[in-house]
């Protein structure tokens, strides 16, 4: 070669096959950024099924998992009173579980003098380590 420096269009400090391995590191980031997505839609909402409740007239109207502050996670939703008197103390026990379902920590919200026809907006959080969802488990007037 008549002292003429040979160009390539390779990255030196690139082993071979390194533009292979990035693509499969990239595809596998995206890969569980879209099953965390999928997992936090999943918990994002919570239907009534399986609530224990002991008052007849307490019902759940709705129920959100979020993000909280410092790492934690918030439970929020409103509870209604539709007796026809007053419930001296509602909670709401809260089931905090891991990414497989299994429970790591529990969560409590309440009130005192739940009126007739009101709707309490609660809020709970927690911040066990190993928290992905949470599942209301029980409405108590106790």
């Amino acid at each position: 070669m008549s002292g003429r420096k040979q160009h390539s269009m390779r990255n030196p400090n690139c082993s071979a096959g390194g533009g292979a391995r990035r693509v499969w590191f990239v595809r596998a980031l995206l890969l569980i950024a879209v099953v965390l997505a999928a997992l936090a839609a999943g918990c994002a909402t919570h239907a009534a099924d399986g609530v224990k409740y002991t008052n007849d007239s307490l019902a759940l109207l709705d129920s959100r998992v979020g993000s909280g502050t410092c790492d934690a996670i918030e439970i929020t939703g409103h509870v209604q009173n539709r007796g026809r008197t007053a419930v001296a103390h509602v909670t709401v026990d809260i089931a905090i579980l891991d990414v497989h379902g299994a429970q790591v920590g529990s969560a409590l919200a309440a009130v005192d003098d739940l009126r007739p026809d009101a709707v309490w907006a609660f809020k709970a959080s927690s911040t066990v380590g190993d928290a992905a969802g949470a599942r209301i488990t029980r409405i108590s007037d106790r």
